[in-house]
């Protein structure tokens, strides 16, 4: 529930989460709760301060550009072992996943998942779960830059759905070359368009 509230956008960045108000919200005990913020705190989505709580880390152009940058790294490796071994039964269920994108009428939060999904049950096929769980902590705090992006400047939805299916065709044509020219190329235009509406947000000089 707490990760939900933090992925939903109902703590702002820099804002900090008290053990003891989660833990009467939700009728337990500190321990849960405590255990619950270390667990998120390895994936990213809070900074633990001691004598203060949790914090939720704040947004930047920065950390933006190191998220791809890695991003490109992992998941390029990831895609030379996915095409390896991926199945045709594979392939369909990432299929699957990519039609109900595309069904999704506009970025919703569960486009923003089924986005996860995506990638995450693509490179499961790599088998190589060390890289895998790397990517799935980066794409956790992707998902805090495309949750707070402005109406005005949203994620280009129906070009990262086609994206998704050009990419599933270059896999199951085994074409390596071309898989990693286009995912280079989505993970940067992906990362573009969000630091386009992380500038948007930050208040003007003066």
């Amino acid at each position: 529930m707490l990760r939900a509230r933090i992925l939903e956008g109902h703590y702002a960045p820099g804002e900090f989460i008290r053990q003891d108000d989660i833990a009467n919200q939700l009728g337990v005990s500190r321990v849960p709760v405590r255990e619950a913020l270390h667990y998120l705190e390895a994936d990213g989505l809070v900074t633990l301060v001691k004598y203060r709580g949790a914090v939720v880390p704040t947004l930047s152009i920065v950390e933006l550009t190191e998220i791809r940058e890695l991003r490109q790294l992992i998941e390029s490796y990831l895609m030379r072992y996915a095409i390896e071994n991926i199945t045709p039964g594979q392939l369909l269920e990432v299929n699957a996943i990519s039609t109900k994108c595309r069904r999704v009428r506009s970025a919703t939060p569960e486009w923003v998942e089924l986005n996860v999904q995506f990638h995450l049950r693509l490179y499961e096929t790599a088998d190589r779960p060390v890289a895998l769980q790397l990517l799935r902590r980066l794409l956790l705090r992707t998902n805090c830059y495309l949750r707070v992006q402005p109406e005005r400047s949203p994620p280009d939805k129906k070009r990262s759905d086609e994206e998704h299916q050009q990419l599933l065709e270059l896999v199951e044509a085994r074409d390596t070359d071309g898989a990693l020219a286009l995912l280079k190329m989505h993970i940067s235009s992906h990362s573009e368009r969000m630091k386009e509406s992380l500038t948007c947000r930050e208040p003007s000089a003066g």
